[in-house]
């Protein structure tokens, strides 16, 4: 009898609409649901509050800066791509990026496209031209908090062959688990015109 009173309120219960003043691309929303961020491309990024209702904007800084807020943690650390086209976390209170470790040489671009709720692991990747045979590398990889409060940079693995048994183009990281253990991707084959989900 208790659960069917329980299942009667909750089917009462009306989701509420927020209107949050936002007109351009949701990237992504932190875990507890409290803050959603985005990026109108070229122009601006944001986060917004809902708990709040406050809005954070940052603005580009040229005509063609390509900076991306893509996630966002339970307490409100955008990660994403800053101005110099790095993987960085965005710290609102300097209005500055922080770019996160790169260890190999060569690096020119990366993404940091998605953290756990909780802020411990970050997954994207770093690219550039470190082999001379190709014109990019790309290296998927994390990023894990250490003690210190730094982000540590750790290379996932990036299979030699594809599922054609042919050389692996690249593998496209996309999304992360809460606990921070499976990543979920893409891997694109030699040629690039066909496409694999990958764990």
């Amino acid at each position: 009898m208790l659960s069917a009173a329980v299942f009667s309120q909750a089917a009462e219960e009306k989701p509420e609409v927020v209107f949050t003043g936002t007109p351009w691309s949701t990237m992504g929303i932190s875990g507890n649901g409290r803050y959603i961020v985005g990026t109108r491309q070229y122009t601006e990024a944001y986060r917004f509050d809902v708990q709040e209702g406050r809005l954070f904007i940052a603005k580009t800084t040229g005509e063609y800066d390509d900076m991306c807020f893509a996630d966002v943690t339970d307490d409100g650390m955008i990660v994403g791509k800053s101005s110099d086209m790095l993987p960085a976390i965005y710290n609102t209170a300097t209005n500055e990026w922080e770019h996160l470790e790169v260890p190999h040489t060569g690096i020119t671009e990366g993404y940091a496209n998605e953290v756990t709720p909780d802020g411990k692991t970050i997954v994207g990747y770093v690219m550039g031209s470190i082999d001379p045979t190709k014109p990019y590398t790309v290296f998927p990889c994390v990023w894990r908090l250490q003690s210190d409060g730094t982000y540590q940079y750790e290379d996932l693995p990036n299979p030699d062959t594809d599922f054609f048994g042919t050389k692996t183009q690249f593998i496209s990281t996309r999304t992360i688990s809460a606990d921070g253990n499976t990543v979920v991707g893409v891997m694109v084959e030699k040629k690039g015109r066909f496409y694999q989900p990958i764990i």
